[in-house]
């Protein structure tokens, strides 16, 4: 990554310094994402609420509100803040894999698996996969099963071949 696109700190600065000239929504929106960037999580929930308060009220920020919740093992307003996110736009596959990633924190295994399950993410499927070994009553036979079709779904990364390099034909 070029280094300039890592300097969220001083992106910061420079919002908090614009903000005294021209306080807008988008440009605590900017901060938001800066201090966020910057992994400040409560800064950067404060920042984007501010946004939602002068009425930025909008996808992406509360798909990033909903996210800093749950870095901050906040799950129950991750969900609530990436369910906003959802009804903004509805099937979002981001703002699904967020919410079933909370409930799956919070305990509610059938649910989370059921919204992993019909989220697109490639990432929805190892989550689910994941979230399988919390079933009750558990049943290694099924978490198998499971897996060996989600193998037999994946295509070859790489080829091996069994010729010996160093051995010359003659």
């Amino acid at each position: 990554m070029p280094a300039f696109l890592d300097r969220f700190e001083e992106a910061a600065k420079v919002f908090q310094d614009l903000l005294r000239i021209r306080n807008t929504a988008d440009i605590h929106a900017c901060l938001g994402i800066a201090y966020q960037g910057s992994e400040d999580f409560p800064k950067a929930i404060s920042a984007y609420m501010q946004a939602k308060e002068m009425g930025m009220d909008d996808y992406t920020v509360n798909l990033n509100i909903g996210h800093a919740h749950f870095i901050l093992n906040d799950f129950q307003r991750s969900i609530q803040y990436s369910e906003y996110a959802l009804a903004l736009k509805p099937g979002d596959p981001v703002a699904e894999y967020n919410i079933a990633r909370s409930l799956l924190e919070q305990g509610d295994i059938p649910r989370s698996i059921a919204l992993l399950k019909q989220c697109s993410l490639p990432a929805a499927e190892h989550a689910r996969l994941f979230a399988l070994n919390f079933t009750e009553p558990y049943d290694p036979a099924i978490l198998l099963e499971e897996h060996r079709n989600w193998a037999n779904r994946q295509q070859p990364t790489a080829t091996f071949s069994t010729a010996n390099p160093r051995r010359q034909a003659c």
